[in-house]
């Protein structure tokens, strides 16, 4: 009962005895917000334009070119966790795993100065790929 209350008030407000729909001002951030009577941890998420409901899921491949590549590692999070946020559970699943590459090659969602020097400080591991541009002053 307690998650159909929640959605519930996130969906509506009471005013004057009036039952109202919340407008888009007034809803929950995609962070709290139930996107899906099935399952509560799902969550609204856009990304460049493309907008889903669920999980996302970060690929780990073997790209050595003396070998197969191979999906090596596999992590699903919630939709509205940034991409960098996932990645030093990656790297920790590799290295339990016994598979960290001396050379992880991301794309610009999992590159950040944090994420650079972090992975060479615990892991030895060079993190490589674009840098995301800095929009702050």
């Amino acid at each position: 009962m307690d998650f159909l209350r929640q959605v519930w008030i996130q969906q509506f407000w009471l005013e004057d005895g009036q039952v109202r729909w919340r407008d888009n001002k007034n809803v929950p951030p995609a962070t709290k917000m139930i996107a899906s009577p099935y399952d509560i941890e799902v969550r609204l998420c856009q990304k460049r334009g493309n907008v889903w409901q669920g999980y996302k899921v970060h690929l780990t491949e073997a790209c050595d070119p003396k070998a197969l590549h191979l999906i090596t590692q596999v992590k699903t999070t919630l939709a509205t966790l940034q991409d960098d946020d996932a990645l030093p559970a990656i790297h920790q699943q590799l290295v339990e795993q016994a598979l960290l590459p001396g050379e992880h090659l991301v794309d610009g969602g999992y590159q950040s100065v944090d994420g650079l020097l972090d992975s060479e400080k615990t892991h030895g591991m060079t993190l490589l790929g674009s840098m995301r541009p800095d929009g702050s002053w």
